[in-house]
């Protein structure tokens, strides 16, 4: 039996795995915070509704570009979240090296739009 509620822990984890802060690697960048995802449509191929952030680590690339617990994530590099496949954005944040720039634009908890850069830390 299919369960929503199980494919949206699913995807989340396996966007936060690819968002969350991890050790350092030499081969992996990363960005310091978490998210909430809510997925629809196939479970094999899931597309993303919305994205928010849960939590951003002091001090790391996410906090000191200006993402906030509260933000709603609109677009990651110029490509709108809703509708787009889950398991490419997860790749994409999985796929970061130190030092690449990552472009998000969120709405912050007060409704202000802003559009962030942010440095994958190693």
């Amino acid at each position: 039996m299919f369960r929503p509620t199980a494919l949206r822990a699913a995807t989340a984890a396996g966007l936060a795995c690819a968002l969350a802060v991890t050790p350092a690697s030499a081969a992996k960048g990363r960005l310091g915070f978490a998210v909430e995802v809510e997925p629809s449509g196939f479970f094999l191929s899931p597309s993303l509704e919305r994205v928010s952030i849960t939590t951003v680590a002091p001090g790391s690339p996410a906090a000191l570009g200006g993402l906030r617990a509260g933000d709603a994530v609109l677009d990651v590099d110029g490509v709108v979240i809703k509708g787009s496949p889950a398991k490419s954005l997860g790749a994409k944040l999985q796929g970061l090296a130190p030092g690449q720039h990552l472009r998000m634009t969120v709405r912050h908890p007060d409704g202000r739009v802003a559009t962030l850069d942010l440095v994958a830390g190693g």
